[in-house]
């Protein structure tokens, strides 16, 4: 008869072994058939008690311990080379020591595989809060599939992925888990993973597998706790994610050209770990200059600025994640603030220009910038600031909102030569055809507000800009008439030597016969 083999890792597990071990030596059927391999990876708690207690009342179970976590010794040496004690018609099992089956987990999986007869069955499973032991999620298909040759295993790859990247909540055929790596001589690159080894190991095998099948049904039972090793940084994470990144691409390749739906899949994968390692990034207790440091590496590689060019809902979220992430400490950073600039312009390039070392607290603590910056719409930005400025908003008077604005017109704007929110305050309309780099409409809207014989306030902005314009466009007309205003301007305010300039470079351009000329130099 075929034996189910079983295996479990177990670290400072007290609080959890035993219904681990109890969800497998009392599963509905083939309990007869089970071998149980458990393993105290050198817990300093009563892990190892515990597992000894199980070991000395049911013969099932076969005990093995390492002295010093994750250094294995001479005690767990059959336990690392479990697959050498197997035949190819038995069965492989693994689940980690927090979690659990569900306890008809064989009766509904053995006769899916022989039925089927494939080499690897998953199932579907639960995320269970491991504080609660409240199901938070659920990890399923609507039906049944079945993967037979070499084109649907390339088709329908985002399909099975999901189901096959954990080594847990599924059964292995005694087959292929011969033929893949015992943990004794795993490959030296995986050894300094700071996780995914389990994907490794999962895909080692799917490589060597000719019929796969996805069970429905939800078996498995995967506890979430907040201080797991999955929640704490580890400075290898992002290479990890990059050599999983990889990994994917090398089994997908085996099934020819990789399709333009993988590669895009794969690199949707990728961004969700890049969330993942960040978000353990900005908890952890690095200093904010350090949290920099680890966030240009990850951006510095071409297959993060892949991933976060594809424009879809998960990628969003994940560009989101991002930005909260990288905010919740770029207000800490001074020196290096262009370097937090880099990475903003790769999430938002429309945007990004217009948060700086000055503006980046507003961004950081304020929902409406938080969510427009994310939006990456900078008409939809500049609108917003546009409104806080004609409100007189008090943002007004911290930030420098017409900086923020003119970083965020186009290049050949001359928005940015507006420094005052009072211009743009009384010259909306203006101002906006000026952001807009529409010239010449905001010279003939400027004209009208000259001759409406009406006060001028911020008159040596506006006559600046006045006289820009009238040059861009080559209106001489404008141009002379915008210069004479600014001399009688400076003359108004006992400014002489600026007002004589403008007068004698009018005069060399061959307009000193005009009645307003000939008036300043009597003035003057």
């Amino acid at each position: 008869m075929s034996k189910i083999y079983f295996a479990t890792t177990a670290y400072n597990a007290e609080k959890t072994i035993s219904r681990c071990i109890d969800s497998v030596l009392n599963q509905t059927q083939y309990g007869e058939d089970i071998v149980y391999y458990i393993c105290d990876n050198g817990s300093t708690d009563r892990t190892g008690d515990i597992i000894k207690t199980y070991a000395e009342n049911d013969t099932r179970i076969k005990f093995f311990y390492n002295e010093i976590n994750n250094v294995p010794g001479e005690h767990s040496k059959e336990f690392g080379d479990i697959r050498l004690n197997m035949d190819e018609c038995d069965y492989y099992c693994t689940i980690d020591s927090d979690d659990a089956y569900e306890l008809d987990f064989l009766e509904k999986m053995i006769p899916f595989m022989q039925k089927n007869k494939l080499d690897i069955a998953a199932c579907g499973y639960n995320f269970v809060d491991g504080k609660t032991e409240v199901i938070i999620n659920k990890r399923t298909i609507d039906e049944q599939l079945i993967i037979t040759n070499a084109e649907e295993f390339s088709r329908r790859f985002y399909l099975y992925h999901q189901f096959m990247r954990p080594v847990w909540a599924k059964v292995f055929s005694g087959r292929v888990t011969r033929k893949s790596f015992a943990r004794s001589n795993w490959p030296e690159e995986w050894l300094g993973m700071a996780y995914g080894t389990d994907t490794l190991i999962s895909f080692s095998m799917l490589k060597n597998a000719e019929r796969v099948g996805v069970l429905p049904d939800l078996l498995h039972n995967y506890y979430i706790y907040e201080k797991s090793v999955s929640h704490q940084y580890n400075p290898k994470q992002s290479d990890s994610d990059i050599f999983l990144f990889n990994d994917a691409i090398d089994f997908l390749s085996q099934y020819g050209e990789i399709s333009v739906q993988n590669m895009q899949f794969i690199h949707i994968v990728y961004a969700n770990a890049i969330k993942d390692t960040v978000k353990n990034l900005v908890n952890s207790k690095l200093s904010a200059e350090e949290k920099l440091k680890e966030f240009l590496r990850i951006f510095a590689r071409p297959e993060t600025h892949n991933a976060l060019s594809i424009k879809n809902e998960t990628v969003g979220n994940v560009k989101h994640e991002l930005l909260i992430g990288l905010l919740s400490f770029a207000t800490e950073i001074n020196d290096d603030f262009d370097k937090v600039s880099q990475i903003l312009n790769v999430l938002f390039p429309n945007c990004s220009s217009a948060v700086n070392k000055d503006t980046v607290k507003l961004f950081a603590r304020n929902d409406n910038f938080k969510a427009l910056l994310f939006k990456d719409d900078k008409n939809l930005l500049s609108e917003y600031l546009l409104t806080l400025v004609l409100n007189n908003d008090k943002l007004t008077k911290v930030y420098d909102f017409p900086l923020m604005l003119g970083n965020l017109a186009s290049e050949n704007s001359l928005a940015s030569t507006i420094k005052s929110n009072d211009f743009i305050r009384l010259y909306t309309d203006a101002y906006s055809l000026v952001w807009n780099s529409e010239n010449s409409e905001a010279l003939s809207e400027m004209t009208e507000i000259l001759f409406s014989g009406n006060e001028l306030n911020c008159a040596e902005d506006f006559l600046n800009l006045y006289v820009t314009l009238a040059a861009l466009e080559n209106h001489v007309e404008a141009f002379l008439f915008g210069n004479i205003q600014k001399a009688y301007l400076f003359i108004d305010e006992n400014r002489k030597d600026e007002a004589r300039k403008i007068v004698n470079d009018l005069v060399e351009m061959g307009a000193g016969e005009s009645e307003d000329v000939i008036e300043l130099q009597k003035l003057l």
